[in-house]
């Protein structure tokens, strides 16, 4: 064991560090709701199916897309490496190496750290199936009039009616609906990006990602907020609801892309034993904040051409009735306290590493 902690403080696994205490934190929650809710084998396979579906139809799906995933990333890795090769042959200052072996076993090494993405995921998987487990006595005690009453206290509208009431070019509704769809994938591609471009930032990234996580996990439980889709539009509990509300509900006709976006969302959740209650703060508005903040800070344009999805994802949160709007400013918020605090960790595991290697300068992204 102490040959590990040295190790450890010496190679400075922080990221490592914070990703398995996060996974025994999540699957402790996950116990202890599970057995307060009396989870079965059943709700988690319909929680399973739920998330499965939404990145790609079904489990098996969702696997296969996986492994074809990393399957096509090792073929553009072979690709950029005989590419290499060969313009080396011709153009000196464009490798250093003109063997696409060597280019091959060099791009590999440096895209290692994409493996964390695994573990990751494991993660945030087992915290979503302990909300799951969660939402089963959280409707019991939802607190949508609060959220809601605070919206109509600032604007004296409920947001998502009001917006649904606009019409907007039907391109742009399609690439709302894409990009709000899609935040999760999108996370995941910038943080493959940026483990390839700036592997320091990554590992902050996720740090950051683990730390946003588990503070909103607290929100999630005692503030239990349904979408205004599912507690409004739907109403999917048959719950009373106030006149003002009631009014903006009957003269809500949204446009079709938006309809049919919320025939879909009815259809994806068929079949569950409780509707999710983590919409106050909002994770899509999180992962939003951090894809782009790391993307700006690996590589500034790249930032700028992510910005476009990212915005429209963050918009779509309350345009396509998924979330209030104070979901949003509190998803921010989290999104600066988890960089803030990971900058910091990273900071002071980089200096440890430098006081164990007296002859290592100082990092750059650091200093």
């Amino acid at each position: 064991m102490k040959k590990l902690l040295k190790r450890v403080q010496a190679e400075g696994w922080s990221a490592e560090i914070v990703i398995a205490a996060s996974i025994l934190i999540a699957f402790g929650m996950f116990l202890f709701l599970g057995a307060a809710g009396g989870f079965t084998s059943g709700n988690l396979g319909a929680w399973l199916h739920y998330y499965a579906y939404m990145f790609s139809g079904s489990l098996p799906e969702f696997v296969y897309v996986t492994i074809l995933f990393f399957c096509l990333l090792i073929i553009l890795l072979v690709i950029w490496s005989l590419g290499r090769g060969f313009l080396g042959e011709f153009f000196a200052k464009l490798s250093t190496k003109k063997d696409p072996r060597q280019i091959f076993s060099a791009t590999l090494r440096r895209a290692v750290p994409m493996l964390l993405i695994i573990p990751a995921v494991l993660f945030i998987t087992i915290v979503a199936l302990a909300m799951g487990e969660a939402n089963e006595f959280a409707r019991a005690r939802l607190a949508d009039g609060m959220v809601i009453g605070w919206e109509h206290a600032l604007f004296g509208a409920y947001a998502f009616a009001a917006l649904g009431a606009i019409r907007y070019p039907a391109w742009l509704i399609d690439f709302i609906i894409f990009s709000f769809d899609n935040m999760a994938l999108i996370l995941v591609v910038a943080g493959m990006v940026v483990a390839y471009l700036a592997p320091r930032r990554f590992r902050e990234l996720l740090i950051a990602f683990c730390i946003g996580i588990l503070a909103m996990v607290p929100f999630w439980l005692m503030v239990p907020v349904l979408s205004p889709q599912d507690r409004y539009i739907d109403n999917i509990y048959q719950l009373p609801m106030p006149p003002a509300i009631a009014a903006a509900v009957a003269n809500y006709h949204p446009q079709p892309q938006i309809a049919a976006f919320l025939d879909d969302a009815r259809k994806e959740k068929a079949g569950l034993p409780a509707l999710p209650t983590s919409t106050f703060p909002s994770a899509h508005v999180f992962w939003a904040a951090i894809a782009g903040y790391y993307l700006f800070r690996a590589r500034r344009w790249l930032g700028w051409i992510v910005l476009p999805l990212l915005v429209a994802s963050t918009f779509g949160t309350i345009l396509l009735a998924q979330h209030y709007f104070f979901d949003v400013p509190l998803g921010l918020a989290i999104a600066a306290l988890a960089i803030w605090l990971a900058h910091d960790f990273e900071i002071i595991s980089q200096a440890a590493v430098s006081r164990g290697t007296p002859d290592a300068p100082p990092s750059a992204a650091y200093r």
